[in-house]
């Protein structure tokens, strides 16, 4: 499958229109219908910003694959991290292994304590 078809495919999929995607880019709508019925192919200057666009890797885009190498690094949505998690992960990392497992021990008695205590509120 050609690039060219996997835009379309990919813009229908997602339920997004040639103008928008063109509006995205900064070029006439003209230019990507040009794509699908001239059969012309994106600039490579713009790879990056469709793949951006459609939510997929430029190696999709490209081949029609996902390659994951062990440099690559996925980072969580932060839609699913409050501010406070967010921080707390971030100051997480900067610590050496032995001082994230005595901080994962410290909170782990924390959690115990806090559950003790709402059970005395619970039965008192």
């Amino acid at each position: 499958m050609e690039i060219t078809q996997r835009i379309f495919d990919l813009l229908k999929a997602r339920h997004k229109s040639k103008a928008e995607l063109a509006r995205y880019l900064g070029i006439r709508p003209t230019t990507v219908t040009e794509w699908d019925t001239k059969g012309k192919k994106p600039s490579v200057e713009y790879i990056s910003r469709i793949s951006e666009f459609l939510g997929v890797s430029c190696d999709y885009l490209l081949t029609g694959k996902e390659t994951i190498s062990k440099a690559t690094t996925i980072e969580m949505p932060k839609t699913f991290l409050s501010e406070n998690e967010e921080e707390m992960l971030e100051l997480f990392s900067q610590l050496t292994e032995h001082q994230q497992s005595k901080l994962i021990g410290r909170i782990e008695y924390m959690v115990e304590e806090n559950q003790k205590n709402n059970l005395q509120e619970n039965v008192g």
